[in-house]
């Protein structure tokens, strides 16, 4: 990967990517508190003593898609009819979740129109969106203050997973439920035919059964004590006939079983865009939660206490699937999607087609008839003859993309290639994701 391209929408993730590799956990903007319990972790589980810290916890988790009110309401009826323990105030009860899990998100400025996020080492000391020119913090206050005091107008938040995925282990029904993949894999691997070098699977009953997945395994990438993920963007409409470009990125863990890793318990939220719009650069949202999982690797993994086994391991947190709907997909593997000639999400050799007049191309296999578009023309794609796409292919098309010299070349080339420029998950490094771009 270079380290400068005078193509700026590729050197802007090149940025992202340099800083991704050298992320240390004291930059992440974690509390020193967190940073100290993701090195030395609680070596107990949970265990609530405090009556009116217990009831308090379980109001907020009953109360969680109710209003603050709501819940105001319910701790003042409560005191009324029962003295014998103190509600705590939602602020309290937060503070204390916060206290006693690690998990607390972490803060970054953003453009107030959702262009970007101020992170990074080409966002973050910047005072105006440099897509749309508005000020990163609240004039007025500015002005009273002759510029000593600087409030964002806008904020957003990121989950870290680190703490969420220590708070797994500290149960003995929660390492057991862990144990489901390596299971699952173990199985696979005791039908490998060392002599032919086959793998015999009769059925394909979890992700487990790919040839990414047993490659990794075999390559040592994925390893018994590792935490498999995956990682899903996707956008949500929160109210009924209004329009709203909130996005959201969440982690899935794929120790658990089917039955339990999509349930809405053990789906990890991981970062929030609340919108009103589109980002601009998507990278900058996604940069703190990615920054945080390569600084657990820069530390040697993450360290996590077993209940089984009452002592402390340690984990990499390792990266299996990289996934978002068709429009969010070139958001996070650096291809070109529909404005491409070639918009697989792997890169794979089927060129697609586009109507008369129209710029967006479609995977569309078999050929119209009466269609003749200039470009399109080519015939009829057989899915059983489609070529398996290699590492190295897709690595001689990216090497191509980022020797681009100018804005007009890196457009031809985008268009040749599919390809954009590098994903921001080549920031995290190949000993701990699954390859690009067959993890997307």
């Amino acid at each position: 990967m270079p380290d400068h391209s005078p193509v700026k929408e590729i050197q802007t993730r090149l940025e992202f990517i340099k800083a991704l590799k050298e992320a240390k956990l004291e930059d992440g903007g974690l509390e020193p508190w967190v940073i100290e319990r993701l090195r030395n972790p609680i070596q107990a589980p949970l265990q609530l003593d405090d009556r009116g810290l217990l009831f308090s916890m379980r109001l907020f988790f009953i109360l969680e898609r109710s209003s603050q009110e709501t819940y105001q309401n319910v701790r003042e009826l409560e005191q009324e009819f029962h003295d014998d323990f103190e509600v705590l105030s939602l602020d309290q009860v937060k503070r204390q979740i916060q206290s006693h899990s690690g998990v607390v998100p972490i803060k970054n400025d953003m453009c107030p129109n959702s262009c970007i996020a101020y992170t990074g080492p080409r966002y973050s000391k910047l005072e105006t969106c440099p897509f749309c020119s508005e000020s990163r913090y609240d004039l007025k206050i500015l002005a009273e203050t002759n510029g000593r005091k600087k409030v964002a107008r806008q904020k957003y938040y990121t989950i870290p997973l680190g703490p969420v995925l220590q708070c797994l282990f500290r149960t003995v029904q929660g390492c057991n439920d862990m144990e489901y993949f390596w299971k699952f894999m173990t199985k696979i691997l005791s039908t490998v035919d060392h002599v032919n070098t086959t793998i015999n699977i009769e059925t394909f009953e979890d992700s487990g059964s790919g040839s990414e997945f047993i490659e990794a395994v075999l390559k040592g990438i994925i390893k018994e004590d590792d935490i498999l993920l995956m990682f899903s963007l996707d956008g949500a409409q929160f109210y009924k006939g209004k329009q709203s470009d909130c996005h959201i990125y969440i982690w899935v863990i794929f120790n658990l079983s089917p039955d339990l890793r999509y349930k809405k318990r053990y789906v990890i939220p991981g970062g929030i865009i609340p919108g009103p719009n589109n980002p601009k650069d998507t990278d900058s949202f996604l940069f703190p939660g990615l920054h945080h999982v390569s600084a657990l690797h820069n530390e040697g993994g993450l360290k996590i206490w077993k209940a089984t086994t009452k002592r402390v391991h340690t984990s990499d947190p390792t990266l299996a699937q990289l996934t978002a709907d068709r429009v969010g997909m070139p958001d996070i593997n650096g291809m070109a999607g529909h404005q491409a000639t070639y918009g697989c999400r792997v890169n794979c050799d089927v060129k697609g087609r586009h109507k008369e007049g129209a710029n967006n191309y479609y995977p569309a296999h078999y050929k119209p008839d009466n269609y003749e578009v200039e470009g399109c023309n080519h015939p009829s794609v057989k899915l059983e003859e489609v070529s398996h796409v290699t590492i190295d292919d897709y690595n001689t098309n990216l090497k191509f993309v980022l020797q681009s010299q100018s804005k007009t070349q890196h457009a031809v080339r985008r268009q040749m290639t599919g390809i954009s420029g590098p994903s921001i998950f080549h920031g995290i490094s190949a000993r701990h994701r699954l390859s690009i771009p067959g993890c997307f």
